[in-house]
C-alpha cells in the first residue's frame, strides 16, 4: 500500500508553499505531516485517507477548542492565527454533510440498528459516526440521534 491520497496532495502542497515562501502554511502543513508521520509509525503502515481525516480532523477540533479558550482570555492574536491554521487544514476534509443527507443516514442508521428508544443511542451513534466519517461534528449527529429516538 501506498502513501494515500491526501498525504500525497500534502507533500506537494508542502513544496509550493516552499516555493512561495509561505511560513504560516508551510508551518501548519510542517506540524502536520509530522503529525502523520508519527502516526504512521505507530501504525507500522501508511496511513489511508480515512485515517488522514481522523487525524486532521482531531487537529481541526483542538484548534476550534482553543480558539473558544482565546476569545475568553481576549487574545484575538492568537484567535486569528487558530483560525488560519483551520484554514489551512480544512482543505484536506472532505465536503460537509447538509442537514437532510445527516438526518437521512441517522435515519437508515436508527433502522438498521433496530433502534426502539434513547436507550439505544450508543449503538447508534457509533454506527452514524462510521458512516458519516469526518464529514460531521459529532455533536451536531448527537442531537440528530437524540431528536429522532426521543420521537419515537
Amino acid at each position: 500500500m501506498n502513501e494515500s491520497a491526501l498525504f500525497q496532495k500534502l507533500n506537494k502542497d508542502l513544496t509550493e508553499a516552499l516555493k512561495n515562501r509561505d511560513t504560516e502554511v508551510l508551518r501548519v502543513l510542517r506540524f502536520s505531516k509530522a503529525s502523520l508521520a508519527a502516526a504512521e509509525k505507530e501504525q507500522g503502515t501508511y496511513l489511508s485517507d480515512a485515517d488522514f481525516v481522523k487525524i486532521i480532523g482531531k487537529k481541526i477540533k483542538q484548534s476550534q477548542d482553543s480558539i473558544s479558550q482565546f476569545k475568553k482570555g481576549s487574545r484575538t492574536d492568537l484567535v486569528a492565527a487558530e483560525e488560519q491554521e483551520i484554514a489551512i487544514l480544512s482543505r484536506y476534509m472532505p465536503q460537509p454533510l447538509v442537514e437532510a443527507e445527516l438526518s437521512k443516514i441517522v435515519e437508515e442508521v436508527i433502522v438498521e440498528t433496530s433502534a426502539e428508544s434513547i436507550k439505544d443511542i450508543g449503538r447508534v451513534m457509533g454506527a452514524a459516526m462510521k458512516k458519516v466519517s469526518g464529514r460531521a461534528d459529532g455533536t451536531v449527529v448527537k442531537k440528530l440521534v437524540e431528536e429522532k429516538l426521543k420521537a419515537m
